[in-house]
Formats: structure tokens, sequence, C-alpha cells
């Protein structure tokens, strides 16, 4: 299983899911040139950047001065565990909980997405009882019967942001693994939420890179 949670506001903590290659020469097995990061995965052409690591969150003055307003990323381990869906969002308590009969949510396809594909929609409840077995991911509003089980980040509970209309979104990733994005670069800023799985980022800095977008 892999649960992502992302919480989408205006642009504000603004990253590019891009790494831009500069051409390097380089050659392949057969001696032929090739540019930096040719026939690698994605973002191996270049040289990898650690990011700022803390336990859990940050104080709000801290997170929007030295992260949001210098576009910096930030990783905030262990911060995902305050939420009760960390504990208990697991099948068996999505299948055994009551929910409106009408609930239905959006669900890709393919799991290497194409902005192309067609999606479809279905119960929350029949999307968990297949989704291991085919591949099909959910990505969804956050249901309103599993609101309950999130608690909004700390930097994020703020008047300006919860009672002005700051927070776009909240939405939901779930798979059961290997899925791939295409290379884009949101609309909105966003913190991803971590319950299960693993989830590889790779970013550039808008400020040094976004014209070559």
């Amino acid at each position: 299983m892999r649960l992502v949670l992302t919480f989408y506001l205006p642009q504000c903590f603004t990253f590019y899911t891009l790494l831009y290659c500069v051409r390097q020469s380089s050659s392949d097995s057969n001696g032929a040139p090739v540019s930096g990061g040719h026939r690698l995965k994605f973002g191996d052409g270049r040289p990898k950047h650690g990011t700022d690591e803390i336990v859990q969150f940050p104080d709000t003055k801290n997170f929007f001065e030295n992260y949001v307003l210098s576009s910096k990323p930030l990783k905030m381990t262990g911060a995902a565990k305050l939420s009760p869906a960390f504990r208990l969002w697991e099948d068996d308590y999505f299948i055994n909980m009551p929910m409106p009969p009408g609930n239905k949510v959006t669900v890709e396809t393919r799991k290497k997405e194409n902005r192309t594909q067609p999606t479809t929609e279905m119960h929350f409840k029949e999307f968990v009882l297949v989704y291991n077995d085919t591949d099909q991911y959910m990505v969804n509003s956050v249901p309103k019967f599993l609101g309950k089980d999130i608690i909004l980040p700390g930097p994020l509970q703020c008047d300006e942001i919860t009672n002005q209309g700051y927070l776009t979104e909240a939405l939901m990733w779930f798979s059961s693994g290997g899925t791939n994005s295409v290379v884009h670069t949101d609309s909105v800023d966003n913190i991803n939420c971590l319950y299960r799985g693993n989830k590889e980022f790779v970013m550039v800095d808008p400020h040094k890179y976004g014209d070559k977008v």
C-alpha cells in the first residue's frame, strides 16, 4: 500500500518537479557520445543535493520565513504520525467502516501517469477491494467521512489559512505502489504527508532554473 496525503495551497511553497540536466560529454557501452542523464532514471544525470530535515513540524514563523518565502524544500520526519490516519488507515479499516452509499472517487487506470489516459469513478470501498490486483490508483479529495482522521499540519493552523480560503484542497493518493508521475509543475504549493510506502521527489529551485521548464 502507498498512501500519500497532499495539502494544496496557493503559490507560496514553490518547487518544480523537474531536474534540469546540463549537457555533458560521456559515452554509452559502444563508445557513442551521449548527453548527461541519457538512458538514466529521470534526475540521475545531475548531482543530488540534500534538503533540510527536522523532526515533526517547525513553528509557523520558522516554516514561513525560512522555507516558504525562500522556496526551500523541507523534510519533516515523523510529522505525519500526528494524524490518527497514520495509525488507522489500513484496508480492513476502510472496508469495515460505514460510509455513504453514493460516495465515489476518481481512479486512474494506469500506474504510469499519462495525462490523456481515461479515468473512472467507483465507490471508495469498491476501489479498496480491487486496487491490490489492478493497476488502478486513486487520486481524489479526501472523502468527508475520513476527514476526522486528519490533523492539519501545525504551521498551517493559522487564521489566514484555515478561515480565509488559503487551503485549496487535501488530496489523497492511494495505490498498491509502483506509480510514476509525468514531469510537471503544480499550479498550487503543497505539503506531502506519506502514511504508507515510499515516495521519491525530483525537484529544482525555480529561482535558478524556472526558465528551463
